[in-house]
């Protein structure tokens, strides 16, 4: 009788579980579904500078440590070439990338409002690598571009840091006649300070020059090239004059809309950064090693 009662007892529970686990198995399926549809409203990620990166205790032959922050152009094929690089000589500890569409210097500033990027972010740390930008014409989701002094605070403290902006000023300045860049330079400056207060002594900073572009004028071009070594030699950074790495920006065969390239000029680009980039940090490399 008892043994009557149990199985009763256990059938009943199995009555009552397999019903529930079928049901949550299928909400998982729905949840997961790819199928379904993703919401392009105004939805902002937590920015990925408040995410905990932990330090791989694994190194390379080496100790250099690497950070690369930059706009639009290092989302696109820039950053693909650069990201490539990095994978064939460095561990994954040893280099973060951060890029968000349409900032400039001040988008990653710690005083400055927070910069919701629309269209395109590229993260890459010791724990993941991803990017959003369009799709099929999609635009991609909106994400919050994280500070400065977050993302340099939660990685392992970099050796060399690239900067790859400048362009995005150049909208802001279009049919401007006064283009002393007083208060740009003033935004470098605190860049600048910001990356030297959360690295190591011997930080070396190499700011790439924006590429070639037709939409904007010669002079406007220089006049950001202009602003930002006038701060190089003021503040003892490096800078790579880049217009040159490529053949001169022809809208349908560089790229679409006259700034952005394609990625046969993106890799053309990224590889004459490349070329510069040992020679530029040897007074790094030779305290750790070499890119």
């Amino acid at each position: 009788m008892r043994g009557r009662q149990h199985q009763t007892q256990q059938a009943n529970v199995r009555a009552l579980i397999l019903p529930l686990a079928l049901g949550l198995t299928l909400g998982a399926c729905r949840m997961l579904d790819a199928s379904a549809p993703i919401s392009f409203e105004p939805i902002v990620y937590t920015s990925p500078g408040d995410v905990e990166v932990p330090v791989s205790t694994q190194r390379s032959s080496g100790s250099m440590s690497v950070m690369l922050i930059g706009d639009s152009l290092s989302v696109g094929p820039f950053g693909d070439r650069m990201l490539a690089y990095f994978r064939q000589k460095l561990d994954p500890s040893q280099y973060v990338i951060y890029a968000s569409c349409g900032s400039s210097p001040e988008s990653w500033l710690k005083d400055s409002p927070d910069f919701i990027t629309p269209c395109g972010f590229r993260m890459v740390t010791a724990r993941e690598s991803w990017k959003t930008d369009y799709h099929d014409g999609k635009k991609p989701r909106p994400v919050r571009t994280p500070k400065l002094a977050s993302i340099i605070s939660k990685s392992r403290p970099p050796q060399l840091v690239i900067v790859q902006m400048g362009t995005n000023w150049m909208d802001e300045f279009v049919g401007a006649s006064d283009l002393s860049g007083d208060l740009k330079k003033i935004i470098i400056r605190k860049f600048i300070t910001e990356i030297r207060a959360k690295t190591t002594p011997y930080v070396q900073i190499v700011w790439i020059l924006p590429p070639d572009s037709s939409k904007y004028s010669s002079r406007l071009k220089d006049a950001v090239d202009r602003w930002i070594n006038d701060c190089a030699r003021e503040l003892k950074f490096k800078t790579i004059n880049t217009r040159g790495f490529t053949d001169r920006y022809v809208k349908g065969k560089s790229g679409a809309d006259g700034v952005h390239l394609n990625a046969a000029a993106g890799h053309e680009w990224a590889n004459g950064v490349i070329k510069r980039l040992p020679k530029i940090t040897s007074s790094v490399v030779s305290q750790t090693s070499a890119l």
